[in-house]
């Protein structure tokens, strides 16, 4: 009797695994819906800064996650945050503005900085402010107007190879000039020292002569 009562109980629990393999939840794909605005990636100094991140970054999780609802992926983090081009109809914005609103100060001054927006002073560098700032630019992200950050990074990469290629071409000509000062020297002493023979054995007759004159005969 106990025994048909186990098998009994075994059937009933394979019975209860086939069910919850049964239904089991779908996973929901991931869509980037498109926008009003520009692409992120499309905005030079987004790009640029955003190349500066780890995929693994949380400050990077934090932003997908107030685009998407998910914190996302580090293999396709970055992709992701750059396809974003604006919040799309129907969406919830309230609870993006939330996640911003919780975080700290310095947090929200890096997302300002990945954006190229103001941090702001004054009322404008209150957290509210930084917040409203964030929001405005994410419902139609939209290039600041700034100075390309990174054109004005590699013109100046390029200047200093420049001043460092004069500077060791300078170098060179100074150490060249250097020899060359140094061997004119050399030379200079070897034929004030033949100069100094010969003058010497000039002068000789002419001494010879004077003794000559003086020794009487």
């Amino acid at each position: 009797h106990s025994r048909a009562m186990a098998d009994r109980e075994k059937r009933d629990r394979k019975a209860t695994v086939e069910v919850y393999t049964v239904d089991s939840p779908t996973k929901k794909e991931f869509v980037i819906e498109e926008g009003s605005g520009v692409k992120l990636g499309d905005i030079p100094n987004v790009e640029f800064a955003l190349s500066k991140i780890k995929g693994d970054d949380e400050l990077l999780k934090l932003i997908h996650r107030s685009m998407y609802r998910t914190p996302g992926k580090a293999t396709v983090i970055k992709k992701n945050i750059r396809a974003f081009s604006g919040f799309p109809a129907g969406f919830d914005v309230k609870k993006s503005e939330d996640l911003f609103t919780r975080a700290f100060a310095a947090t929200l001054n890096m997302v300002l900085d990945l954006f190229d927006l103001p941090r702001g002073v004054g009322e404008d560098g209150k957290k509210e402010a930084k917040v409203a700032r964030l929001m405005a630019f994410m419902q139609s992200p939209v290039a600041s107007g700034k100075k390309d950050v990174k054109a004005a990074a590699e013109e100046k990469r390029e200047k200093g190879k420049e001043k460092r290629e004069r500077l060791t071409s300078k170098k060179e000509k100074l150490a060249e000039k250097k020899e060359k000062a140094k061997a004119k020297k050399a030379k200079g002493k070897g034929g004030t020292k033949k100069g100094a023979s010969t003058s010497s054995s000039k002068k000789l007759p002419d001494d010879t002569a004077g003794i000559k004159k003086r020794t009487p005969s």
